[in-house]
């Protein structure tokens, strides 16, 4: 028996293109490099901390602020931060990823074995600590919900 498209009915042809267009749309949105149309500004030490205005990230009177995101694609918006030694760190971490939970946990290394400091686990939320940062070095940071995939290096100078 051979299938005869030109006496399919046209409901049954729409649901089919739109079934393959999903697929499609799927396969494409897993098959991107990571970071693909995400573009991070660097200073010239390679660490993606903007200075400036607190929001960006800068360095004010109480401490050093520090802005993270999730965005989609289950990313972080940039996987660099470096903060001065010695004062304060207020880390806002920004879930812009609809529906999907995240947070932001900083550790001694990528072992994770002993955290520093963290937000809690959310689902479309924005959440702020603020917490003294470690000793002068390179740490690692992650989201605890996606471990493997979220993942940036800290530096405290």
């Amino acid at each position: 028996m051979k299938l005869d498209v030109t006496k399919l009915p046209l409901g049954e042809a729409l649901i089919a293109f739109v079934l393959a267009a999903v697929a499609a749309t799927f396969v494409l949105a897993f098959t991107l490099p990571s970071g693909a149309g995400i573009e991070d500004v660097e200073p010239e030490d390679g660490a993606a901390v903007a200075e400036g205005t607190p929001a960006d990230g800068g360095v004010t009177g109480e401490g050093t602020v520090v802005d993270v995101a999730m965005i989609p694609t289950i990313q972080f918006d940039t996987v660099d931060v470096a903060v001065p030694a010695d004062q304060p760190v207020t880390l806002t971490a920004d879930n812009q990823d609809p529906a999907i939970l995240h947070n932001w946990a900083l550790y001694t290394d990528d072992s994770a074995s002993e955290r520093i400091a963290g937000t809690p686990i959310c689902t479309d939320c924005t959440e702020t600590i603020t917490f003294d940062p470690p000793d002068p070095g390179v740490y690692f940071f992650r989201c605890d919900v996606h471990p493997t995939q979220m993942v940036g290096t800290f530096v405290v100078e």
